[in-house]
């Protein structure tokens, strides 16, 4: 009996898996255990004539294939090579012993050629982990796995040369030197430099504080305000992803991409923008066997929906999991994926349904049944969870003379890259206990007249904190608060029949 070892996907990570190979001479067949797919019991016809056409023959008796774990899953044509090699190996073409010292992937075709798989960012990361030697796997990865030096990449592009190297001892410094492509770059999206938007200072704060902090923001303004102009410029001034969030992010990708048009998504910072017509399983991740959606694709970037009210409301209230937990977890039967999904929201809105509701250039055409319908399509959990909320109108005549005349500089890369305020790797409770007596004065009076959710009064001093990390503060300051307590009291969100309520108890 022969063992090989390969990987199966598991969200973001993979287990080990022992294909077991043995033979029986005494009867005929092509017998393959362990919970396997539709694709991976076909692939039995492939395996067979792949192996023909490299120009071996396999002795007629009983082959016994088991794939272990059995009370695991598995799917796809990603352990074709390992069965394939796995018999050659039974059948005395190869020494079992060797191959045992490798991690082994790859989809065959009928001719011997090896096509590329997903997820081989992940195997390779659990070779590192059981310290096998290398990861035999399809030519169309080896872009992708360049970027895992860590571990040996032996890439092949057919059965043949596979066998070529076991058998005839093909030195790894030869394979070392094989000619990779590095990965494609992604795609630039179009950048939005600061000095384009004209105006709107308050909301450019709101995206500093957003930025330095990672906290959530909602922009909510009339037509043609600068939202969208805004909500694309965060991510130019977010910090560099650092070297674990650039991980995770060619991992996801290396899972999506399949080993085809592989495209290193670490240059930048993510940047999703979903159409407000995505359904839950795009955007959380799902699907018989779990892939990643637009929340993980986000993970260490920022998730902009924009035209918010008119997702559909199941789709919002699942972000509410991500935005708390900073991962999904989807359950199916017999499996359960985790991904990573810690990313910046930034969403965008009208206040009504004409988008000129509580504007002070233009009069609003909604009756107030509408508005308060169309602003109820965002959910309090959610909202509770959005950091920053700005109101924004059209830029008036004298802001976008001062604009054009005095150009406004971005705050500075190395404010930017600074630790996180130590705030918010502290317990919730220990911070607000932590305040001084001026400060807890202000807190509870917040908590009295505020409305404020125990979810915002933590969220709130994290903001707070941030303010206090920007402005080079000794300690958290009075002015620190009032400022995080100003952007969670947006005048547009206030139904209409209410619109004469001061918004901010504190000041009233």
């Amino acid at each position: 009996m022969v063992r090989v070892y390969s990987g199966i996907l598991r969200g973001l990570d993979a287990r080990l898996l022992t294909v077991e190979v043995d033979t029986d001479s005494r009867s005929f067949g092509f017998y393959l255990v362990g919970l396997a797919d539709h694709a991976v019991r076909e692939g039995q016809l492939r395996i067979q004539t792949a192996i023909r056409n490299a120009g071996y023959s396999l002795p007629r008796c009983r082959h016994m294939i088991n794939l272990a774990p059995a009370d695991l899953r598995k799917e796809g044509a990603a352990y074709d090579l390992t069965i394939a090699l796995g018999m050659l190996a039974e059948a005395g073409y190869l020494n079992g012993t060797t191959l045992s010292e490798y991690l082994v992937m790859g989809e065959l075709s009928l001719d011997g050629r090896i096509k590329g798989v997903r997820g081989i960012l992940s195997v390779m990361e659990l070779a590192a982990k059981h310290q096998y030697k290398g990861v035999i796997m399809p030519l169309d990865n080896a872009p992708e796995a360049v970027l895992h030096p860590e571990i040996l990449a032996l890439p092949f592009e057919s059965l043949h040369e596979v066998m070529v190297f076991f058998r005839e001892g093909q030195p790894i410094s030869s394979l070392r030197a094989i000619d990779c492509p590095p990965p494609r770059r992604s795609e630039t999206r179009p950048k939005v430099e600061w000095s384009q938007i004209k105006g709107q200072a308050l909301a450019k704060r709101a995206l500093r504080i957003a930025a330095v902090g990672r906290h959530n923001v909602l922009l909510i303004g009339p037509p043609g305000c600068g939202k969208t102009m805004l909500a694309h410029s965060l991510a130019g001034l977010m910090p560099p992803l650092t070297g674990t969030d650039k991980r995770i992010q060619s991992q996801l990708q290396s899972i999506l991409s399949g080993g085809l048009e592989f495209r290193n998504p670490a240059e930048q910072i993510p940047f999703r923008k979903p159409h407000h017509t995505i359904t839950v399983q795009a955007m959380v991740g799902g699907g018989q066997w779990p892939i990643p959606g637009e929340v993980s694709l986000a993970h260490g970037g920022v998730l902009f929906l924009d035209e918010l009210p008119e997702f559909r409301r199941e789709v919002l209230e699942a972000l509410r999991e991500p935005l708390e937990q900073g991962q999904v977890v989807l359950n199916r039967q017999r499996l359960s994926a985790v991904y990573p999904a810690k990313f910046v929201l930034i969403a965008a809105m009208n206040p009504c349904p004409c988008g000129y509701y509580g504007s002070a250039d233009e009069r609003c055409t909604c009756a107030v049944n509408s508005v308060t319908r169309y602003q109820r399509q965002i959910s309090g959990p959610l909202l509770d969870r959005m950091d920053l909320v700005v109101c924004m109108d059209r830029v008036k005549t004298s802001e976008w003379k001062l604009s054009s005349t005095e150009v406004e500089v971005p705050m500075p890369a190395s404010e930017l890259s600074i630790e996180p305020p130590t705030g918010i790797a502290q317990d919730d409770q220990s911070l607000e206990q932590s305040l001084d007596p001026a400060c807890r004065q202000i807190l509870d009076q917040m908590m009295e007249q505020g409305g404020l959710s125990m979810r915002a009064i933590y969220r709130l001093l994290r903001v707070a904190l941030t303010i206090a990390e920007i402005e080079k503060a000794s300690g958290l300051l009075p002015e620190h608060l009032m400022e995080a307590y100003h952007f969670r009291h947006p005048r547009m969100l206030t139904s209409p029949s209410r619109q004469d309520q001061p918004q901010n108890p504190l000041l009233s």
